[in-house]
């Protein structure tokens, strides 16, 4: 540019960059103040509680940094490009400009921060290890015991009794929380759907683990040598007798297929046990109305089993003459 041109343009250049700030000035305290920013208030909060999970199980390249001091650091990102879009709807050319800013600003410092990532992590290994331990040894009792199903139903009847304590224990934790926060940090409905928010996948899981004992524990009664026990199969295995008697004289029978069902009845009735089991495996979290779905279905197999099995006619006993 000629001379003059550029010094002109020198003198404009103050002017024009205290205009622009103070135009992103006002844009952002428009931002702040809108009735938007509560939604990007809670996509931050969602942002960084995702990131600070990343950060406890040590993922590298989270915007969210725990540093070896304490020190946790947040990034505004969110509301960075949200000003950003803010500026080009209102036809400000400079905003195409901007590159990505990666602005952080430091929320707590703590050095219980860095111990409280390396127990996370500890207790992240051992929460995905220690049910399965438990599974494997309850079994292994089972197996070695003499009376299967009496070890199987007390057994069920202990860990019924187990997770019923700890939903009680989450009961009195609750009365002690609400009380300890209100009403000096929070009122007592906040605090109380605050506690009620964290937990709900505990008391649910609790719950579903309680019914499915409960379940496994009836199972194991009917199972059982006891007097009611034997009087209870007895009566329902007439019962079903008498049915597939009625289905026979009307014609309606299963034929070979209903032997072959008598015969593997033992490993059809295993194998819905283990889908079962696996249904609740990848329904996790395991909740109450998935336990109810899966023992009625497997209620269901054994009814069927049992209509549809076709047991071989005992011979009869040769009379005696005299």
């Amino acid at each position: 540019l000629p001379p003059r041109a550029e010094s002109a343009l020198t003198l404009l250049q103050a002017p024009a960059a205290s205009g622009l700030s103070s135009l992103i000035d006002g844009v952002v305290h428009d931002v702040v103040s809108s009735a938007q920013f509560a939604d990007i208030w809670a996509q931050s909060l969602r942002v960084a509680h995702e990131r600070a999970v990343a950060v406890l199980q040590d993922e590298p390249g989270t915007a969210l940094q725990l540093a070896d001091d304490g020190v946790l650091s947040l990034d505004l990102g969110v509301v960075i490009e949200r000003v950003k879009d803010a500026l080009a709807e209102r036809g400000v050319g400079v905003a195409d400009l901007i590159p990505v800013i990666d602005r952080s600003i430091p929320i707590a410092q703590a050095d219980a921060l860095v111990l409280v990532r390396a127990l996370y992590q500890v207790a992240v290994a051992a929460g995905f290890w220690l049910p399965w331990v438990l599974a494997g040894l309850v079994v292994l009792g089972v197996l070695l015991a003499r009376d299967r199903p009496r070890a199987l139903l007390w057994t069920s009847v202990a860990l019924a009794a187990a997770f019923l304590l700890l939903a009680a224990g989450l009961g009195i934790g609750r009365s002690f929380f609400l009380g300890a926060v209100s009403p000096s940090i929070m009122t007592a409905a906040a605090a109380a759907s605050l506690f009620d928010e964290v937990t709900a996948l505990l008391s649910s899981t609790v719950a579903a683990l309680a019914l499915s004992a409960v379940l496994v524990a009836l199972w194991a009664w009917v199972a059982g040598s006891s007097r009611a026990a034997v009087r209870t199969r007895t009566a329902v295995e007439s019962g079903v007798a008498a049915l597939r008697g009625v289905a026979e004289r009307h014609g309606v029978s299963t034929g070979r297929f209903g032997v072959a069902v008598d015969r593997y009845r033992g490993p059809i009735l295993v194998a819905g046990l283990v889908v079962a089991l696996l249904l609740l495996i990848v329904l996790r979290p395991v909740s109450f109305g998935a336990v109810v779905g899966v023992a009625a279905g497997v209620l269901v197999l054994v009814v069927l089993v049992e209509l549809l099995r076709r047991p071989p006619i005992a011979p009869m006993a040769p009379e005696e003459h005299p």
